[in-house]
């Protein structure tokens, strides 16, 4: 848009003779429009998605493109336009048409240059996109004033500057970015490192989104946190003894805190890129354990690959908190010369993890990041729950996994895993998916990512909008799936292993929405293995997806069987209660709906939805004051 409005204004301008009227013109368009597009993109971006549904690479980028290319040309007509202008009107005469004209391009050019420096390395940083814009419309403005000739002139000019003003004020003002009802905006940062944004489910005030340049980058959800929490447990729990330890990507600073619970961890260097990650980090200090207080934690704002190379510290474990490699730049976090840097980085014996989403990413795709990562460290392993995968690389030989045994009887270190389970060490070594041997036959014939040829970047996006990557990629790794050399010979390994193995066939069925198949699998894993609480709690929830599904269709008795069912797996699902006291409720039911509100209550204080419900059963019960106490709380929340 840039380009093409460039050409066409400076096409334009050339069929013209330049006046410095046409010269002030253009400068007002550049004026009025460049705080009028930057509304009209919050307007015009939601048409564009409903115009072109992302359901396709080359969808989502037309939906972006298109309201981004028409807001963006007039303003570049404009600038293409007025530099012909100027030099017309500099150089007329003939002896002198080249000096002027040259002096005009070497102020353009310099003027370019400094707008760039300026606003990306001083006024970005300082001021955030809104207000930087703001400053640079009223420095615009002012300039049209300063440079206005006759009174008639400078008072229309003047009005003009005030438009200009107002509209960016206006900008200014408006709120952060959209959000669902339910959600509350808990922290906006601008940045030129990507803005940074928190938000908050009303409806179950514990569970946060961190967004990151307008990606999901994390959430508190019970499986969210454990997705982060196992980034460091897998290397933690195998290292012998793992006292010097880095984590890249900060973030939620989730897997930071999970190392922090490590005795032996004496010295915990976190890597971020993003200081306004670290300004939102104290919304997260209930779930990381306040790792930034830890006495060992020394924070490091530099791009991990860069402090790997430029520093002369060694680790004996590195972890992470990446994106997903689908987004523009991160492959550098899962080439060859990266996974290099960090072997160079390891003392030996030392671990080294990564992370593989399998949602969003081809078969193809997760094998190109295994094929790479085995190149640098072939005595590898990969782990495996639900829809996230972690390979573990050693600098020297593999470490014996039985050796999660002993780390696991400390109650300190493995209180985060006992709500789902884990801390049994059947049931975690049973999420061992392959050993060397296996991982290589998988990752056999998948190209290597390298720095001059990162594949991945190109591939991964293109699956984003592709349907059954999750079931796709868990068909493919079982056929490879071998049990810990010796670890058959555990108590109850049998069962974990079976009750695993299930539990990925289910998460294959969710990913494909047979809900009923997936529910029928992890029934069979809790009946199985009834201590793996995490497939209790999966059941849980697909039972209470399923019930709303059967709601919306009008049939409600058997979504009351079916969220009955689910609250009978896993009591202690907030959103399954709630959902329960507001069905007791429509049925009259307003002692049990009263119970089952406060449970959920007290599962998730502040919960908006549970509050109304309370509420109600409260008022169905006559308990007035406590009613309109529940009701006016909720309102006063709802709105906040």
């Amino acid at each position: 848009a840039v380009l093409a409005g460039i050409a066409l204004g400076s096409r334009l301008a050339s069929r013209r003779d330049p006046t410095e009227r046409r010269a002030f013109l253009l400068l007002c368009v550049l004026a009025v429009w460049l705080p009028a597009s930057s509304s009209l993109l919050g307007l015009l971006a939601p048409l564009a998605e409903r115009a072109f549904p992302p359901q396709s690479v080359a969808g989502a980028l037309l939906g972006r493109f298109a309201p981004a290319f028409l807001l963006i040309l007039p303003a570049s007509t404009a600038s293409g336009a007025l530099f012909p202008t100027l030099a017309g009107l500099y150089g007329p005469r003939v002896s002198r048409s080249g000096r002027n004209v040259g002096r005009a391009s070497a102020a353009n050019t310099l003027g370019a240059v400094a707008g760039c420096v300026l606003t990306t390395f001083l006024m970005l940083p300082l001021l955030g996109s809104r207000l930087a814009f703001f400053t640079l419309t009223v420095m615009l403005a002012i300039a049209l004033v300063v440079l206005s000739g006759p009174p008639l002139r400078r008072r229309l000019l003047v009005a003009l500057a005030a438009i200009c003003i107002g509209l960016a004020v206006s900008l200014m003002a408006r709120s952060g970015p959209r959000l669902r009802a339910d959600q509350r905006l808990l922290f906006l940062s601008e940045s030129p490192a990507g803005n940074v944004t928190v938000v908050q489910n009303r409806n179950a005030p514990s569970e946060l989104v961190i967004d990151v340049g307008g990606s999901q980058a994390s959430t508190t959800t019970p499986e969210g946190c454990l997705k982060n929490r196992l980034m460091a447990y897998y290397p933690m729990l195998l290292h012998e003894h793992p006292s010097r330890v880095a984590v890249i990507c900060f973030g939620t600073g989730i897997t930071a805190g999970t190392a922090s619970l490590f005795p032996s961890a004496e010295r915990l260097d976190c890597i971020e890129i993003n200081r306004a990650v670290i300004e939102a980090s104290g919304l997260f200090a209930a779930h990381n354990h306040d790792v930034l207080g830890h006495p060992g934690t020394s924070l490091i704002i530099e791009d991990g690959r860069n402090h790997l190379l430029g520093s002369e510290a060694e680790y004996d474990v590195i972890t992470e908190e990446p994106m997903h490699p689908a987004l523009a730049g991160v492959v550098s976090l899962y080439t060859r010369e990266y996974y290099e840097l960090g072997r160079d980085a390891l003392s030996e014996g030392g671990l080294m993890t990564q992370w593989i989403p399998l949602y969003c990413m081809s078969v193809e795709d997760c094998r190109m990041v295994a094929r790479t990562f085995i190149e640098v460290f072939p005595g590898s392993s990969l782990w495996l729950l639900g829809r996230d995968a972690m390979l573990v690389g050693s600098k020297g030989e593999p470490p014996d996994p039985l050796s999660v045994i002993e780390a696991l009887s400390d109650s300190a270190i493995s209180a985060d895993l006992r709500a789902f389970g884990l801390d049994d060490p059947a049931l975690l070594l049973s999420c061992h998916l392959m050993g060397p041997s296996q991982l290589a036959d998988y990752a056999a014939g998948a190209p290597v990512i390298t720095d001059d040829m990162p594949v991945l970047e190109h591939t991964a996006p293109a699956a984003v909008y592709v349907p059954g990557t999750v079931a796709a990629n868990i068909g493919e790794m079982l056929q490879f799936r071998s049990p810990p050399p010796g670890a058959a010979a555990l108590p109850g390994f049998d069962d974990a292993w079976t009750a695993v193995g299930l539990f990925y066939l289910a998460e294959a069925s969710r990913d494909t929405m047979n809900l009923m198949i997936e529910a029928n699998l992890l029934q069979q894993a809790v009946e199985t293995c009834p201590r793996f609480l995490m497939a209790r709690a999966r059941l849980c929830a697909s039972l209470h997806q399923s019930a709303r599904i059967l709601l919306e269709s009008g049939e409600s008795g058997m979504a009351w069987t079916a969220l009955l069912s689910a609250v009978e797996v896993w009591p202690a699902d907030p959103h399954a209660l709630t959902d329960l006291a507001a069905m007791l409720n429509a049925q009259g039911r307003f002692d049990e709906a009263y119970r089952a509100s406060g449970r959920a209550l007290e599962l998730e204080p502040g919960g908006v939805a549970a509050l109304r419900a309370r509420g109600r059963a409260a008022l169905g019960m006559g308990l007035r004051d406590e009613a309109e106490r529940a009701l006016t709380t909720a309102d006063r929340l709802w709105v906040d």
